[in-house]
C-alpha cells in the first residue's frame, strides 16, 4: 500500500518571493536600459563622421532611454536644430543617429 504524501504550500511565501523576483528583474532592467544609453551616446560622441569644428554638434548628442509599460523606449538625437542636416544630407554619408539605433 502507497502513503499518501502531501506537501505544504504558503501562498503569502510565494507572492513575497515573487514580489522580490520581480523587483530585482526591474532594477536589472533599468540598469540595462541605462548601460546602452550611455554606450549610445558615446558611441555616437567617438563616431561621428563629421569634422566638427565648434565641437557643439558633438558635444550635444544625446540619448535616453525609458521603460514606457512592458516596453523600454529609446531615443538618439542631436542638440543642435542643424543635426538634421548633418543626418539627411550627403546622402546620409555623415549620419551617426540612424546607424547608432
Amino acid at each position: 500500500m502507497v502513503a499518501n504524501r502531501g506537501f505544504d504550500f504558503d501562498a503569502g511565501t510565494m507572492i513575497a518571493q515573487l514580489e522580490v523576483f520581480d523587483k530585482r528583474v526591474s532594477d536589472f532592467i533599468d540598469e540595462d536600459v541605462a548601460a546602452h544609453v550611455k554606450s549610445a551616446e558615446t558611441t555616437m560622441k567617438t563616431k561621428a563622421p563629421w569634422r566638427d569644428h565648434t565641437g557643439e554638434a558633438r558635444r550635444t548628442l544625446w540619448a535616453t532611454g525609458d521603460r514606457v509599460g512592458g516596453n523600454v523606449h529609446f531615443e538618439l538625437g542631436h542638440g543642435k536644430d542643424y543635426g538634421i542636416y548633418l543626418e539627411r544630407n550627403n546622402e546620409r554619408r555623415f549620419a551617426i543617429v540612424d546607424p547608432t539605433d
